[in-house]
């Protein structure tokens, strides 16, 4: 049976101030959960409903995780969801990792990402077509955020996400930065270089002005209708779809 201050801890991780305190954030779900078994990530502590531990309690190995079974009710209180009739992972944030640029072709970059389902969205566009390394500036929004993780349907386990000072990053580069705005060059008539960081704005603002001077060109997603403007999470779709119609299948 598990405690009361053991699900107050565990809910406590809702939180950035304590997910940075303890390293450790929260997994919810029946798929999320599962992804977690062929990544990087450690799972600490499992709560899963009687269903889920018949179904897969042989998948997760009790000699490190802290395994309990629990009511539907315990994981809502625990958790975000309002309904989750499976599991809660208390997981381990693993260390930073350095990124190596020798080895990409093309890499997604965004400024400023600021909505956690904006991100999710983007982690999961990305694992779709392949790209497994993304850069955000460190102004943007947690990839721990509960709802980051929630809205990547676990993808966040096969795309690494790296914060770095973005003009830093792109002022000290070799590869050519290629800025995503309103007014650009057509990319569906452009000829994508052999390397490139493809760069997103804010959602509102866009890509900030100090990072201008960084761009090596600007493209833009023809617009045919009378729409404000595109969501990131779709703009990201349209470019990365494009550069993979374009000839970058073995990227």
């Amino acid at each position: 049976m598990i405690s009361r201050q053991k699900l107050k801890y565990i809910k406590s991780l809702q939180l950035k101030k304590y997910q940075k305190q303890e390293q450790k954030f929260l997994v919810e779900g029946e798929k999320s959960v599962l992804e977690l078994l062929n990544s990087r990530y450690k799972i600490n502590i499992l709560l899963a409903t009687k269903r889920f531990l018949e179904i897969y309690r042989n998948k997760f190995d009790t000699t490190y995780i802290e395994l309990f079974e629990v009511s539907e009710d315990q994981l809502t209180q625990s958790g975000t969801l309002k309904t989750n009739k499976s599991a809660i992972a208390v997981v381990e944030i693993p260390g930073p990792e350095p990124i190596n640029t020798s080895q990409i072709s093309i890499l997604p970059a965004f400024d400023y990402l600021q909505d956690p389902g904006n991100l999710g969205t983007v982690i999961r566009t990305c694992d779709w077509y392949g790209f497994d390394k993304i850069v955000l500036s460190e102004d943007s929004v947690d990839l721990y955020n509960p709802k980051v993780i929630q809205a990547s349907m676990g993808s966040f386990t096969r795309v690494q996400v790296i914060y770095l000072d973005l003009l830093e990053f792109l002022s000290t580069s070799d590869i050519p930065v290629i800025g995503t705005k309103m007014k650009g060059e057509n990319i569906y008539t452009m000829s994508w270089p052999d390397r490139a960081i493809i760069l997103f704005g804010n959602e509102s603002k866009g890509i900030s002005d100090n990072l201008d001077p960084y761009l090596s060109e600007v493209v833009s997603i023809p617009q045919y209708g009378d729409a404000e403007s595109l969501n990131v999470g779709i703009a990201t779709a349209v470019v990365l779809d494009n550069i993979r119609r374009s000839g970058y299948l073995n990227l």
